[in-house]
C-alpha cells in the first residue's frame, strides 16, 4: 500500500494535516496511516512512537515559517514594513486555509504548545525553540528600525517579544471566530507596538487598533 521511497513523507504530511485540523491527541496511528495510504507497520519502521512523528510535523512547520520569513525579510523593505510583511502573509496563509476548508485553526505551533505544554516537556522545548526563533527575526528588524533611526528609545528584545505576543494573540482570535482576515487587518498594530518600543508601561496606556 504506496512506495515504500515516500513512505516516511506521506506520513509527515498526513500526520501534519490531520493535527492541525484536529488537534495532536484526537488523531491516532490508525488515521494517520489510512490518509497517508501506508501500513502500520511501515510507520513503526520511520517513527518508534507518535511523538517521534510529531517532532518531524513540527520540523514540517517550521520549514513553512522559515519561507514565509525569508519572504517577508526582504533586503529592499524598511524593516518595520518587513514586520509588517510577515503579518499580511500570515494573513494570506489563513484566507487560503478558509478557502480550501472552510475553517480556521490557528497558528500550528500555539495550537501544540496549548495542548501539550503541561505534558510533554520535549514537546514543549521545541515550540519554545521556535517562538525564540520567531522573536530573533523580530529583534533584528527592531535593532535595524533603531539604528536607522526610525524608532528611539526601544528595548529590541522587550518590543519583539510583544509583537510575537500579539500575533500569537490575533491567530488565536482569527482561529475562535473563524474569521481569516483578522491577523491581516490588524498588521498596523504590530508596527504600533514597535513604536511602543516593547515600553510595558506606555503599552499599558495605549489602545491598538
Amino acid at each position: 500500500m504506496g512506495r515504500t521511497s515516500d513512505a516516511r513523507d506521506r506520513l509527515i504530511k498526513a500526520a501534519k494535516d490531520l493535527t492541525y485540523a484536529r488537534g495532536y491527541t484526537a488523531v491516532g496511528v490508525k488515521d494517520i496511516c489510512e490518509q497517508a495510504g501506508v501500513h502500520k507497520g511501515s510507520f513503526y519502521h520511520f517513527f518508534p512512537t507518535k511523538r517521534d512523528l510529531l517532532l518531524a510535523v513540527i520540523d514540517a512547520h517550521v520549514e513553512w515559517l522559515n519561507g514565509i520569513v525569508a519572504e517577508a525579510a526582504q533586503p529592499e523593505l524598511p524593516p518595520l514594513e518587513r514586520i509588517r510583511r510577515l503579518f499580511i502573509l500570515i494573513g494570506d496563509f489563513d484566507e487560503q486555509l478558509m478557502a480550501s476548508t472552510g475553517k480556521m485553526s490557528g497558528c500550528p505551533f500555539g495550537n501544540l504548545a496549548a495542548e501539550l505544554n503541561t505534558r510533554d516537556e520535549v514537546i514543549r522545548e521545541k515550540i519554545d525553540g521556535v517562538f525564540d526563533e520567531a522573536a530573533g527575526f523580530l529583534e533584528q528588524q527592531l535593532i535595524e528600525a533603531r539604528d536607522a533611526g526610525d524608532l528611539e528609545n526601544v528595548d529590541p528584545s522587550a518590543g519583539a517579544r510583544a509583537i510575537l505576543a500579539y500575533l500569537e494573540g490575533l491567530q488565536l482570535l482569527a482561529a475562535t471566530r473563524n474569521s481569516p482576515g483578522l491577523v491581516r487587518s490588524l498588521a498596523g498594530g504590530a508596527l504600533r507596538l514597535a513604536e511602543l518600543g516593547g515600553d510595558e508601561t506606555r503599552q499599558a496606556n495605549v489602545q491598538i487598533h
